[in-house]
């Protein structure tokens, strides 16, 4: 009947009803019903009709309680007794939250859609999932439950359980003990590591030993991280169940040894309970997840029989993000070890034969091990972590993974080069070694979509399955996974199963394209345009995937927008809530630094296509800043003679002042010496204010005429940053207002021009004081590290009346006076912050002005480069 009534939009009597059944629920025996039926009343009709009140109340305006009530039906409902009841809380709640148009809402909705494509692709509802992350396959409770192997069905049903095959052959024999696995960006490397050869690591003994399997994929500050992972100075090695440290490298033991009585810990039971992707996917995996055919390695496995081991909860890793910026001042260089590092590694050694007294065969995976020379970019700092490779090789049972980009192969050839790599023959790239992975053979490619939509209700035609394989393949003749999987999850997603819509539908470019315009969209329409060029930030034009941090993208942002006067999107919360978003979706990846994390497009494949949109993206931007140009110089005469009216209004108002107290004085018209006093203080002061004025011009001038210059010398900030405040304090004083300061202490070094550099902040302090009329100042520094260099940005912050978004920009342009009712009485001419901005480029820096809107402060941030 509550249902009836919902359909009806009769949304009272709907609550109504719903009120009545969870009245009635409660009292219902147990024994009038079995055991079953009256679980599922508790359960399932507990759960539905929470649902019915969510949506009827949301209809009458009562979103929040809608909302809390979802949330209740989500937290107590169990997929596996009804998953599409299940499915469609979850799709219900996300759009509540989406259609909140919040920062925060939107990305509740997007975990929200994350986790409920987790739990489809879990429960076979989804084939496909694009740049996502896939988890092991589960059952409801009206499936068979039969046994079935950990690996990936993926894995199984590509081909590449061929390969896994190959790879055990080799670890279980002795000759082999150094495997490279390499292949383009894109072939599946992590995937076939992590969700096929791990997991099946995991399942058997290698010659009557059991498998220690640690993977390891951040390479900041490897020693340490290596250390973690094998348990050196946290005690004995404690085994969980499906666990992953927050660096995305792990320690997996195989399930016999889990069971061993001489194991150190119980392995506890995994539950099956739905997982969120999102919450347990840690940005070093998402990047072998998703960079790798998307392919997730099974952390989250149903079976008691296996465990996985992880040491950093109990010492955090040096890579994780939340340790990283600790200690803002510091600046530690992953790429020079420590002192006591020998004597380290020599422990790590021990330690590995340890493992092999109790019978544990120690597997070492680098997996993503490019990344290592991203991080150690001279060959004497990658010496002493080869030589410690080779060291692990003379280990009679440790086996050593290298998992790797081809690309980056050549790197390996300065082991040939050391005496402990004469077990292989001081060959790295002998056919021994090397493992080759490519890309899918069309018939593999055919057989995976063929096998993975099976067992799903996502079906396609067969002449729709040929056309698709062959469009992939095009002229390469072999399919990428990463486009196998993104264009595979938007025929879903648009319900494409024939080949006839196939074709009205477009190209597979027009597919992918649809594929990032739905993660651009989960953004909110507010943030698209800055999503997008987010994206094309992280390309170049050669087709390459650059690393970013955040201040370097919000730097280029703010660029971007200076060139196309959208400094509107530049917004520090908006620019997170794009990039987390991102993260999550598996298109961006996050490499955690300890200076500052890097961001980077997850696959050479995309950085084309999004490159060459961003592109055609600007030009019509650009387009549209031309007419409106052209439209602006039309009035440029009218404009420049009010400016000249205001110019010559500003000057001639000090100089009357001037005269005039000058002559009451000089024709002794004063009453007494202090209003003489008074007079001439009062001249001064317009003397004064007149000189600025003067030389405002006079800069701008020059700049014009590109004849400004500044004379560079090395001087500490602090100093400066000190004397500027002390000039600016009186003011601040006089208005009422708290000046707040938060300034590194120890010697930042800046080569600049003291002089200009001193003007500047004058300029921006007394700016930010002349428009506050209440609460305060707040004038800091901190320190940052870009890819290549250190700077110290110096950030300025009012509470005054700020600035709409989209004037914001026009500030930096010459002889633009804002004009409305609430800067009128604090009108300048409009040169100070054109001039401060052109002195700080020339002294190597940046500056970029953001207020949140009017009566919101302003902030204006200052970079410079540190010597």
């Amino acid at each position: 009947m509550a249902e009836v009534a919902l359909a009806e939009s009769n949304w009272q009597q709907a609550i109504d009803l719903v009120k009545q059944a969870l009245a009635i629920i409660p009292t219902i025996p147990q024994t009038s019903l079995d055991n079953r039926l009256f679980k599922s009343v508790q359960t399932y009709d507990l759960n539905l009709y929470k649902f019915i009140l969510s949506r009827a109340q949301y209809n009458l305006g009562n979103t929040q309680e809608a909302i809390s009530i979802l949330e209740t039906a989500k937290d107590g409902a169990n997929p596996q007794e009804d998953i599409r009841l299940y499915i469609k809380i979850l799709n219900q709640l996300q759009e509540f939250y989406f259609e909140q148009k919040e920062r925060k809402a939107y990305l509740k909705a997007y975990n929200i859609k994350q986790q409920r494509r987790s739990i489809e692709q879990q429960f076979g509802l989804r084939a496909f999932v694009g740049a996502g992350r896939l988890e092991a396959r589960r059952q409801t409770l009206l499936e068979t439950l039969q046994t079935t192997s950990n690996i990936s069905p993926e894995i199984s049903a590509s081909g590449r359980q061929l390969d896994v095959e190959r790879l055990l052959e080799r670890l279980n024999d002795d000759e082999y003990k150094l495997i490279v696995i390499h292949g383009q960006s894109g072939v599946g490397k992590s995937s076939l590591v992590n969700a096929g050869l791990v997991p099946a690591l995991q399942q058997q003994s290698i010659r009557g030993k059991d498998n220690l399997v640690i993977v390891m994929r951040v390479y900041t500050n490897w020693e340490k991280e290596l250390g973690q992972l094998l348990g050196l100075g946290t005690g004995n090695v404690d085994v969980s169940s499906s666990e992953v440290d927050s660096s995305g490298s792990e320690v997996q033991l195989s399930s016999s040894e889990a069971h061993a009585s001489t194991s150190e810990a119980q392995p506890s039971t995994s539950k099956a309970q739905p997982s969120t992707s999102e919450a347990q996917l840690s940005t070093s995996e998402a990047h072998a997840s998703t960079s790798e055919a998307q392919l997730s390695s099974s952390e989250a496995q149903t079976s008691t029989s296996e465990a996985q081991v992880s040491t950093s909860e109990a010492q955090p890793s040096a890579s994780d993000p939340e340790n990283s910026h600790s200690n803002p001042n510091s600046f530690p260089s992953p790429l020079l070890p420590c002192s006591s590092a020998p004597l380290f590694l020599n422990s790590l050694l021990d330690l590995l034969r340890e493992k092999e007294q109790h019978n544990l065969r120690t597997v070492l995976v680098f997996d993503q091990f490019e990344e290592f020379f991203f991080v150690y970019t001279e060959p004497a700092q990658r010496k002493q972590f080869f030589e410690f490779l080779g060291s692990c090789l003379e280990i009679l049972s440790a086996k050593v993974i290298l998992s790797l980009r081809v690309d980056y192969i050549h790197y390996l050839l300065e082991c040939n080069d050391l005496p402990s790599f004469q077990i292989i023959g001081n060959d790295i790239l002998s056919h021994r070694v090397l493992y080759k992975l490519g890309n899918f053979s069309p018939k593999d490619a055919k057989s995976i979509i063929e096998r993975l939509t099976a067992n799903t209700s996502f079906q396609l035609e067969p002449a729709l399955v040929d056309a698709l394989v062959e469009d992939l393949a095009g002229e390469l003749g072999e399919v990428r996974p990463i486009e196998l999987q993104v264009v595979g999850a938007q025929l879903q997603a648009e319900n494409i199963t024939t080949l006839e819509k196939y074709r009205q539908f477009g190209t597979k470019q027009d597919l992918v394209q649809h594929y990032l315009n739905e993660v651009i969209h989960d953004c909110g329409e507010e943030h698209q345009q800055l999503a997008e060029f987010v994206l094309f930030l992280l390309t170049d034009e050669q087709g390459t995937r650059p690393l970013k941090t955040r201040v370097e993208l919000e730097r280029d942002l703010q660029s971007l927008g200076v060139e196309i006067s959208l400094v509107e999107m530049v917004n520090p919360a908006s620019l997170d809530l794009v990039l987390e978003i991102f993260v999550k979706s598996g298109l961006v990846v996050l490499l955690p630094e300890k200076s500052a994390d890097l961001y980077q497009l997850v696959h050479d494949y995309l950085a084309n296509l999004i490159h060459q949109q961003g592109k055609f993206k600007l030009r019509e931007l650009r387009s549209l800043e031309l007419e409106t140009a052209w439209k602006e110089v039309k009035t440029a005469s009218q404009t420049q003679s009010q400016f000249l009216a205001t110019t010559f209004h500003a000057l001639r108002n000090p100089m009357n002042i001037i005269i005039n107290c000058i002559r009451l004085v000089k024709d002794d018209l004063c009453d007494s010496r202090e209003e003489e006093i008074e007079f001439l203080e009062r001249a001064d002061e317009m003397s004064i204010y007149l000189l600025k004025l003067i030389n405002d011009f006079l800069d701008i001038s020059r700049i014009e005429i590109s004849k400004i210059s500044v004379m560079l010398e090395t001087t500490d900030l602090k100093i400066v940053l000190l004397e500027s405040i002390n000039l600016c304090s009186i003011k601040i004083q006089q208005k009422g207002l708290q000046l707040k300061t938060n300034l590194e202490t120890e010697t930042i070094l800046v080569k600049v021009d003291k002089a200009k550099l001193k003007q500047v902040l004058i300029n921006i302090i007394d700016n930010a004081t002349k428009f506050t009329d209440e609460g305060s100042i707040t004038i800091s520094t901190s320190l940052h590290q870009s890819v290549d260099k250190y700077e110290v940005i110096i950030t300025i912050t009012d509470t005054g009346l700020g600035i709409e978004p989209s004037q914001q920009e026009k500030l930096f342009h010459p002889f633009v006076i804002l004009d409305n009712a609430n800067t009128s009485k604090n009108q300048g001419t409009g040169l100070g912050l054109a001039v401060s901005r052109h002195l700080i480029e020339l002294m190597g820096g940046t500056i970029i002005l953001y207020s949140a809107g009017l009566n919101q402060g302003t902030t204006v941030k200052i970079t410079l480069p540190i010597i």
